[in-house]
């Protein structure tokens, strides 16, 4: 049986890379790079100045907002990592459940694995008492309680 298509990236190559960048990885490093660009462009900004001529509020304005971009750039590229544990997730598998409904498996990459459910109290308790007999500690179990009434 041929796995189905859903009619969104659940495959992790969102929709402008389906067929276009040649998959996840390559429209991530493509996107990373761009940051550089950017950073470049700034600092050309600054160092040029032609643009804001005699206008120290413009200028100003334009160091203060590029410069908080660029820091953001690199705390994200260079620092984030050191900082926030990052749960990386990968596409196991695709199911059909029914003709216009879809189920995607995620598998965790890394040892930081998180747990989300969502669903009513009593089928949650049973989850989270097989999560924790699996060895998963509490911290890392989220749920969403919802009730059908």
């Amino acid at each position: 049986m041929r796995r189905p298509r859903p009619a969104f990236a659940a495959n992790q190559s969102g929709p402008a890379t389906i067929g276009v960048f040649g998959g996840y990885e390559r429209w991530r490093a493509l996107h990373r790079l761009t940051g550089l660009f950017v950073a470049a462009g700034f600092a050309h900004g600054v160092l040029d100045g032609t643009p804001v001529g005699d206008a120290p509020l413009l200028r100003w304005s334009y160091v203060a907002i590029g410069g908080i971009g660029v820091a953001f750039y690199v705390y994200r590229e260079l620092l984030a990592r050191f900082f926030l544990s990052l749960h990386d997730y990968e596409v196991d598998a695709v199911k059909a459940v029914d003709h216009d409904l879809v189920e995607i498996v995620l598998r965790p990459l890394g040892r930081h694995a998180l747990v989300f459910m969502c669903g009513p109290q009593g089928m949650l308790s049973a989850f989270t008492a097989q999560f924790r007999a699996a060895g998963i500690p509490s911290r890392r179990l989220h749920r969403e309680y919802f009730d059908w009434r």
